[in-house]
């Protein structure tokens, strides 16, 4: 067996490289896991709450929009009431707060209303005549489907 007396380690300037190296590599790596968790504010997920409630002589749906999370456009919207049978009735008219006045009223092909203007909120509404046949009530806008609550 040979033995090294006089051999010395990695030269400095090597050890100072492969330090450098492994310094970025390990930069790199943790930059890309933290850069997965985050989402930018593009990524926001769109939702909003809905409230059905029938009228007491079960003749009227009213849904409400109880919260909005992400930006909905009101000219955007879509509304649809889903029947049993998958049918689509899309007869309803929308309402803001306790106003009287329908903001915009109207069958599948006027809707979305483009009259409409600004980003959907709380208080909003929605009212449709009831029928024995219906299931679901669906919001939806350009990019999909933003709500749906449960009808009876």
């Amino acid at each position: 067996m040979k033995v090294w007396k006089n051999k010395k380690g990695v030269s400095p300037v090597i050890a100072t490289i492969l330090m450098v190296a492994i310094t970025v590599v390990l930069a790199a790596v943790l930059y890309v896991m933290v850069m997965g968790m985050m989402q930018g504010p593009g990524n926001t997920p769109k939702s909003v709450g809905l409230y059905a409630d029938l009228s007491s002589d079960g003749t009227k749906w009213t849904v409400t929009i109880t919260s909005v999370s992400g930006d909905i456009y009101n000219n955007k919207l879509v509304p649809a009431i889903i029947n049993k049978d998958g049918t689509r009735n899309l007869t309803v008219t929308i309402y803001y707060n306790s106003t009287t006045a329908a903001l915009a009223s109207g069958a599948a092909t006027t809707w979305p209303q483009t009259s409409l203007t600004g980003k959907l909120t709380g208080g909003y509404y929605f009212q449709f005549a009831a029928n024995a046949n219906m299931d679901k009530f669906q919001l939806s806008d350009d990019q999909g489907v933003v709500g749906t609550c449960k009808l009876g």
